[in-house]
């Protein structure tokens, strides 16, 4: 066999040989079953959120506390239903037609970005809800009181730390798979 017979043989090879993954294939949402985990979670959190949401203003004399502590905290169970949604979503992104390094480096910009915002979030919600259920606490402001002020400041501070510290691992994961994909 002549080299020129053997570069037409490998020529035909790729034609013959139908690609592993379709360009047309990796623009397709995925069921992966972390996706449905995702999405029973979803819909988990959405319902207890939603069910939160109706019976907050009864249930916690909303209708007796500031209008402005009761819109706030509306607004911000809304977000975090979204939230969950904008989260489901960028987990079930398609890759598209770039390289998959390139695809899983910009992956891993758009979580960093969404974590921080899951951070801010989830957060101030939670001091909207202290807000909240304080906002009908006569004279808070009192010496003997401010204790529960300090306590709000310490579960804030601890919830703060907890959810960092879970998407700074999930992120690290993710990074250490780039990186060894660059290897």
């Amino acid at each position: 066999m002549n080299l020129e017979s053997a570069k037409q043989n490998w020529q035909q090879i790729d034609k013959d040989i139908p690609p592993l993954l379709p360009a047309d294939h990796l623009e397709v949402r995925w069921s992966h079953p972390a996706l449905r985990a995702l999405r029973r979670q979803l819909l988990f959190e959405g319902g207890c959120w939603s069910f939160f949401l109706i019976l907050f203003y009864s249930g916690l004399d909303g209708d007796q506390r500031p209008w402005g502590w009761t819109a706030a905290l509306g607004l911000s169970l809304v977000l975090l239903i979204l939230h969950a949604i904008v989260g489901y979503r960028l987990a079930g992104r398609p890759v598209g037609a770039m390289p998959l390094y390139q695809a899983m480096a910009e992956q891993i910009r758009t979580i960093r970005r969404y974590s921080w915002l899951s951070i801010g979030l989830r957060i101030l919600t939670l001091l909207i809800l202290f807000g909240f259920l304080l906002s009908y606490v006569p004279a808070l402001w009192n010496t003997p009181r401010l204790w529960a002020i300090g306590t709000i400041v310490v579960w804030t501070a601890v919830a703060l730390f907890i959810h960092y510290r879970l998407w700074r691992g999930r992120i690290n994961a993710l990074q250490t798979t780039l990186d060894e994909l660059k290897a």
